[in-house]
């Protein structure tokens, strides 16, 4: 057989037959999600709604890292994170539609969706901060485009996150 990503089997990795059915359905799920919020903002549904289409091994890759006390930072793109973590479809469809995503009564450690650019970043960096301070043990995964990384946001958040040696993925 020739592997046309990596030389080892699933076998030899951390990750099961069941890990990579779970990941499998997620990313079928988040892109089935994808298409039919494409379709509402498109019908007038919602004002917007930008899509994450290529994205979701990605993301549901990240998602299935992510222990269940870790705490998600994601930006406007990122729903496919939230879907597989936990975030309830109808909670992001409502956000789109100008609800408040505080507003929910999941229990999923994410914050709100960051819709400027890179301003989730100096967030993570606190939160990680407030782990290290508080003594928990959790991280935080903060998620953003390239277009974050010339924002000064990116630039502080990282470097506070560096300085004071968060626990963050960037």
């Amino acid at each position: 057989m020739h592997r046309l990503i990596a030389e080892r089997g699933l076998d030899d990795t951390g990750f099961t037959a069941d890990d990579a059915r779970a990941a499998l359905r997620d990313m079928i799920r988040a892109r089935r999600f994808d298409e039919r919020a494409l379709a509402l903002q498109r019908r007038g549904w919602m004002s917007g709604y930008p899509p994450f289409r290529g994205q979701e091994a990605s993301q549901i890759g990240a998602a299935h890292a992510m222990r269940d006390d870790d705490v998600l930072l994601p930006t406007y793109r990122s729903n496919a994170l939230q879907l597989a973590r936990g975030v309830p479809p109808s909670d992001i469809l409502l956000f789109r539609r100008g609800h408040a995503e505080y507003d929910s009564d999941h229990d999923v450690p994410v914050f709100p969706q960051a819709v400027p650019i890179g301003s989730q970043i100096p967030h993570a960096a606190g939160v990680g901060m407030a782990a290290n301070y508080r003594g928990d043990d959790y991280g935080a995964l903060v998620c953003f485009g390239d277009g974050a990384t010339s924002e000064g946001d990116f630039h502080e958040g990282l470097n506070f996150a560096g300085v004071f040696d968060t626990p963050n993925v960037f």
